[in-house]
């Protein structure tokens, strides 16, 4: 796997994390909810033929952030893109890409830390054509409001 789908999945993360910020400073709030839809396209090849395949996702979340009396803030998230599809840039293979995350933080005051795991599955023709992407990125959001993301892990599974 490379950096394309690297930087899909922090793009992802900025998404999510541009939630957390406007969320974070309605402070009046005791419980609200976000929805929204983010669209995410990148290509890159498959781990098990090594063909070009270009991804067009439409991400689906839902954010429940619930704040106590002591201003503390959790945040839950769920995040989904079925029907998401992929297509092989050669064969024209066309690929299933299922994917569905949840990951709740605490957002009780800076600096702020999250650790995103993703796992994504393809499911493509034949046999021989699956494979699932595991992504974990690590971010922060420090003392400034200033957004940091380190991707610890990157790898692809052939199924």
């Amino acid at each position: 796997m490379g950096r394309p789908a690297a930087l899909a999945g922090l793009a992802i993360v900025a998404a999510l994390a541009s939630m957390v910020l406007a969320s974070s400073a309605a402070a009046e709030a005791t419980t609200s909810t976000v929805t929204g839809t983010t669209t995410v396209g990148f290509s890159f090849p498959s781990p098990c033929s090594g063909e070009q395949i270009a991804v067009l996702e439409e991400f689906r979340f839902v954010a429940h952030f619930t704040q106590s009396a002591h201003g503390d803030t959790i945040n839950l998230n769920h995040v989904t893109s079925a029907g998401a599809t992929g297509t092989g840039l050669t064969s024209g293979d066309t690929y299933q890409v299922v994917n569905v995350f949840t990951f709740l933080d605490d957002l009780s005051g800076a600096p702020y830390a999250a650790t995103l795991t993703l796992r994504q599955q393809f499911v493509g023709p034949g046999a021989g054509n699956n494979f699932v992407l595991f992504l974990t990125v690590h971010f922060t959001i420090d003392a400034n409001g200033e957004g940091h993301a380190d991707v610890q892990r990157v790898e692809t599974e052939c199924r």
